[in-house]
């Protein structure tokens, strides 16, 4: 028997509607543009803010930074502001390949950058220890939160 505050794959709990745990996570590149978006409204248009796999409009910028391994999925560089390689992962990647993401983000080490891990809310405490086995600083944010560190 389905309890009746079930309806359509949510649930009312305290006033609150909570989605069932059912819902279809992201996919990578909704998470990329979803979290270009949102840098793109947190910089003045002066920022270059390059991002890979098609999203965003080509600004010139580039994914290519001599000195890391690999091509990460955004870049924010600008004068005045925090310089930002952005890897955006889903809960598949996080849970299918913890070791490849964790490498992954470790050749992106570079000084004057500052790595962060993208994820979606609900993988935040799984990239959080991720980010823990990775050498030097990494900032885990979600698509709407990686604007508060531009």
């Amino acid at each position: 028997m389905v309890h009746p505050l079930i309806i359509g794959g949510a649930a009312a709990i305290g006033g609150k509607i909570i989605v069932d745990a059912l819902e279809e996570p992201p996919e990578h590149n909704d998470l990329l543009k979803e979290t270009y978006e949102t840098i793109e409204s947190s910089v003045d248009s002066d920022i270059e803010t390059p991002a890979d796999h098609g999203v965003g409009d080509d600004d010139g910028g580039t994914l290519s930074i001599d000195g890391i391994e690999g091509r990460p999925d955004l870049v924010i560089k600008g004068f005045d502001i925090q310089n930002l390689i952005i890897e955006v992962e889903t809960t598949d990647a996080l849970e299918e390949r913890p070791e490849g993401v964790i490498n992954q983000v470790e050749g992106f080490r570079k000084q004057g950058y500052t790595r962060v891990l993208v994820v979606p809310k609900k993988s935040v405490e799984v990239a959080e220890g991720l980010a823990e086995d990775v050498s030097g600083k990494v900032q885990v944010k979600t698509p709407n939160s990686v604007g508060e560190l531009v």
